[in-house]
């Protein structure tokens, strides 16, 4: 259920606190997938770590993955989601996921950290050991399940960027 549908600030606190939980855990089993394919990677990666003002408070970016050789680092936001049943929670997961500015949707934070870590380059070059040239920024927002953004052509970021945690070990593998 969404937070709103809870009137006590204890139930909402409560039921926080599990999807905070189970977020983290899901994150966790995304990392494994990188560390499995022989990615260097970290786990909920606070930008104010690589630089960024904490009044933009851009957050954190979920699993951070990076080979040397490859030059590559993904930069994840893993999002654990219900599978969307009918036609009705197809449309809403598409309108929690617009890349709103407005509303500062789930998509939008997401794009903002990327944006941020595409104007600081030396910065995850220190903390990956690529030099800033080499280094090829892949964005991912990994989801728990297929999910209707994957093939949502109007979505504010490329759908290949959008991968359900059953297809990551495929592409990531080397």
């Amino acid at each position: 259920f969404p937070n709103s549908v809870f009137r006590s600030n204890e139930m909402r606190q409560f039921v926080g606190n599990i999807v905070h939980e189970r977020g983290h855990a899901f994150a966790a089993e995304a990392a494994e997938v990188f560390r499995s394919a022989g990615y260097q990677t970290k786990l909920e990666v606070e930008l104010t770590s690589l630089g960024a003002s904490k009044k933009d408070g851009l957050g954190d970016v979920d699993v951070l993955s990076w080979d040397t050789n490859l030059g590559r680092v993904y930069a994840a936001e893993c999002k654990r989601l219900r599978t969307a049943a009918t036609i009705r929670e197809v449309v809403q997961r598409l309108e929690e996921f617009k890349g709103s500015r407005e509303e500062k949707d789930a998509l939008f934070r997401h794009t903002r950290r990327i944006e941020w870590l595409k104007g600081h380059l030396p910065a995850l070059s220190k903390l990956s050991g690529i030099p800033v040239d080499k280094i090829k920024l892949c964005p991912l927002l990994i989801t728990s399940e297929a999910v209707p953004m994957q093939f949502f052509q109007a979505l504010q970021v490329p759908t290949n960027q959008v991968v359900s945690f059953g297809d990551l070990a495929k592409l990531v593998a080397k």
